[in-house]
């Protein structure tokens, strides 16, 4: 079975640097679920909101274990093992759950015993411990929305009229564009992706003209400025402005079916280069 997501699909890191990027690693691109489990994760801590952060818990971590089973994330038995745990941590409170939901009685929850220990610091260490403990969770989670604000801002601005990835025809005459451009990756407005034949990516400035079909793009040191039309099955075609013998060149489109997080079969256990 496959899952398609209806998320806009991050070409850039498609197009990995060295040409064995993971499915992991593509999909941690858009997908950051994990933010909110280690953030109310502190709620486990206490016996008071034990319940509370378990019934947050465990379906954020079923949804978890189950976008890591149908996208091939190599984390399947860690998922599943915090699904297992957080039944576990239940477990104590579903008869009066069975009770207050189903049969619809006044019920109340159960105390759970306090561990003690023979050391007495050790029982002061341990509210301090967990406090600790939670201040780290919100330090993480504040950076973490940081960096995914930035992150947001970025990936999901205004996408480029071209959006797709593009690849240059195996036409060895042509000099419109240099022959080490191995794919081009438009994905935002005025930028464009070129990643080379050693899958080295350099970022080009672009700007697209669509009422005089012209592209033109150049990073400061070289200039391209082309006439283009979009073929029927999406690919481009590109003639240089200031060639009049007319010669063109094709760039090709990669289909999304293509991209191979879309394709992979499930795997208990993902082997190298997918167990990144």
């Amino acid at each position: 079975m496959k899952i398609r997501s209806k998320q806009q699909i991050f070409l850039l890191y498609n197009v990995p640097e060295i040409g064995r990027r993971s499915p992991i690693e593509f999909y941690l691109t858009g997908n950051v679920p994990e933010i909110g489990r280690r953030s109310l994760a502190g709620l486990l801590l206490f016996k008071r909101t034990l319940l509370l952060g378990v019934f947050i818990a465990l379906p954020t971590s079923l949804n978890i274990m189950t976008v890591n089973y149908f996208y091939d994330i190599p984390v399947k038995m860690l998922s599943t093992a915090l699904v297992i745990l957080c039944i576990y941590l239940i477990l104590p409170y579903i008869t009066p759950l069975y009770k207050f939901i189903i049969q619809q009685k006044l019920v109340q929850l159960p105390k759970l015993a306090k561990p003690k220990y023979k050391k007495v610091w050790i029982n002061k260490m341990i509210p301090i411990f967990k406090y600790l403990l939670l201040l780290s969770f919100l330090y993480i989670q504040f950076n973490s929305v940081r960096q995914n604000q930035k992150m947001m801002h970025t990936y999901f601005g205004e996408k480029s009229l071209f959006y797709g990835i593009y690849e240059p025809g195996s036409n060895a005459k042509q000099t419109l564009i240099p022959p080490e451009w191995n794919e081009i990756i438009f994905e935002h407005q005025n930028q464009v992706h070129i990643n080379d034949q050693r899958n080295k990516t350099k970022a080009y400035v672009c700007q697209i003209d669509d009422k005089k079909k012209e592209l033109t793009i150049n990073n400061n040191i070289d200039k391209y400025q082309f006439h283009y039309s979009r073929d029927i099955n999406g690919d481009l075609i590109l003639a240089n402005i200031n060639n009049k013998q007319g010669e063109t060149i094709r760039l090709r489109k990669r289909k999304i079916a293509e991209i191979e997080l879309l394709n992979r079969p499930f795997r208990w256990i993902s082997e190298y280069p997918y167990h990144r």
